[in-house]
């Protein structure tokens, strides 16, 4: 599902008092694994015998089906990827040596240690555990979603940019003092922030208002 459709949907049931639970599936793989790609190429590729998925078996090639975004999750560069001590269903992709859990763990910026560090961020953060939620409609340029959590303790302005250019959205209204806590953007500073703020493609911000 479109992750901007699925937010703004969340968005509107948090604001029916719906409680929604968006499941992030981070033991997948992609559609773009390149075995994924091979077979699919023509009928007669070689690996079209290690399709696994019914519909994509039956359909092929109109259906490209899930094999893809199901081979084995790359846990190491051991054999196998780590995943087992048996030829698994699918096959391994040929970026183990560069996306492996093992060297996540290692890199201080990698997705694995980021995703940690938010998970902390939202443990020590209460208005990210039982805040409010408010829309922003206000100036915000399309491509973006805004909106607050304010609690009893702090309020925080989340800003996601879903486009792939930069976007500017301006905090004027506030007429207080806010900081950046968080960006998907390693280059992005942390700190004070300006009366507007300048995302680029595809980043969010988290965003502590004095």
């Amino acid at each position: 599902m479109n992750l901007q459709f699925q937010t703004k949907r969340s968005a509107s049931g948090v604001n029916r008092n719906i409680k929604v639970v968006i499941d992030l599936v981070v033991n997948h793989t992609s559609s773009l694994h390149p075995w994924f790609l091979e077979s699919r190429s023509s009928r007669d590729n070689s690996r079209r015998d290690q399709m696994k998925d019914p519909v994509r078996i039956k359909w092929f090639p109109f259906h490209p089906g899930r094999d893809g975004c199901r081979t084995p999750m790359q846990w190491g560069q051991d054999e196998n990827a780590g995943f087992s001590s048996n030829e698994p269903w699918l096959p391994i992709g040929p970026e183990i040596f560069e996306r492996n859990v093992a060297d996540q763990k290692k890199d201080p910026h990698s997705m694995f240690n980021y995703t940690r560090d938010l998970i902390w961020l939202r443990k020590e953060l209460p208005a990210l555990v039982n805040g409010s939620y408010y829309s922003l409609t206000e100036k915000i340029p399309a491509g973006c979603y805004c909106f607050m959590r304010k609690s009893e303790e702090q309020s925080l302005i989340i800003c996601l940019n879903f486009s792939s250019r930069r976007q500017e959205i301006s905090l004027e209204w506030l007429n207080v003092d806010c900081r950046v806590i968080a960006s998907t953007n390693p280059n992005t500073k942390q700190g004070l922030a300006k009366t507007s703020l300048k995302l680029e493609g595809l980043e969010g911000l988290i965003i502590m208002v004095a």
